[in-house]
């Protein structure tokens, strides 16, 4: 019958797990039911096909009231757009197999004594301290230098100047936002027409290959 085909089926896992979706979720993609990537997927197909991205920066999303229904916000940006969608995601959680617990051992008398030396030997100093209990120095925040992005790299990332840390972030969100991860080996990027002008013009490239194409879309820096 349907319903053993179905039993027979295995089931898909964690993040390409088929969840409860909100009520409100539910109503405006018109499932119960969907993984992850398919929910971000439609997500952006309707964003593209309502134009609701800023055309001054593609990365920000301008909500529109069917969408501002849902996630009660007037507008997010791609990096954010999982933490919007977990909200409405439920999470069913599969039933673990007991663990047996190995049974405890008794201490000897010779293990006592020697657990207040080891205790000495890992004291550290107080909240704020070092382990000599000397302050410890503030760190210094990390300036990454930015530069102006050549065309076909604006175009990927949504701006026209970045740093490297940001352009890698904002690669990684074009990647997911499109599915280009090879699906039986995720470290493999598919370039489509837009990602290929900023990768050399290769077909595929890996996640450890992507950052020596990066410098040739550097411009002056800013």
């Amino acid at each position: 019958s349907a319903e053993e085909e179905e039993e027979a089926q295995p089931k898909a896992k964690g993040f390409h797990k088929l969840n409860q979706l909100s009520p409100l979720l539910s109503e405006f993609l018109g499932v119960e039911r969907a993984s992850r990537p398919d929910i971000v997927k439609k997500m952006w197909e309707y964003f593209k096909t309502h134009n609701l991205q800023n055309p001054k920066d593609k990365r920000q999303i301008l909500l529109d009231d069917a969408l501002q229904k849902v996630f009660k916000v007037k507008k997010f940006t791609m990096f954010t757009l999982n933490k919007h969608v977990a909200k409405h995601v439920y999470i069913e959680e599969e039933p673990r197999s007991p663990v047996k617990k190995a049974p405890k051992k008794k201490a000897t008398v010779a293990s006592k004594s020697k657990a207040p030396a080891k205790a000495k030997a890992k004291g550290k100093g107080k909240k704020g301290e070092d382990d000599d209990g000397k302050p410890k120095k503030p760190k210094k925040p990390i300036n990454h230098p930015k530069f102006k992005l050549s065309a076909d790299m604006a175009a990927v990332t949504g701006t026209t100047e970045d740093s490297r840390p940001g352009i890698t972030k904002a690669l990684w969100a074009y990647i997911r936002a499109n599915n280009l991860q090879k699906p039986e080996n995720k470290s493999i990027i598919i370039c489509d027409a837009n990602f290929k002008k900023v990768m050399g013009g290769e077909a595929q490239v890996t996640m450890f290959s992507m950052s020596k194409f990066i410098g040739a879309h550097l411009g002056e820096r800013v």
